[in-house]
C-alpha cells in the first residue's frame, strides 16, 4: 500500500510539472528578428571554423614543406 501511495504521488507530481512546462509557451519571433539571429550565430561560427580550418592548413603546409626540403637536401648529397 505504501508504494501504491508513493507511485501515485509520483505520477500526480509528474503530471502537475508537465501541465506546467507545457504550458508556458516560448514566444516566438518574428521571420525578420528570427533570420537576423541565425545570420549572426552564423557569423561567429563561420570565423571561429575559419580561423581554425587555417590554423590546421597552414601546419600541415608547414610539415609538407619541411619535409620536402628535408628530402631536396638529402638528395643532393
Amino acid at each position: 500500500m505504501k508504494n501504491l501511495s508513493s507511485l501515485i504521488a509520483v505520477l500526480l507530481m509528474t503530471t502537475a510539472l508537465c501541465v506546467i512546462g507545457c504550458s508556458n509557451a516560448e514566444m516566438s519571433l518574428d521571420p525578420a528578428m528570427e533570420k537576423a539571429k541565425i545570420d549572426s550565430l552564423f557569423q561567429v561560427q563561420g570565423e571561429a571554423l575559419k580561423d581554425s580550418i587555417s590554423q590546421a592548413c597552414e601546419t600541415r603546409l608547414d610539415a609538407e614543406v619541411a619535409a620536402k626540403a628535408d628530402s631536396i637536401m638529402n638528395a643532393g648529397k
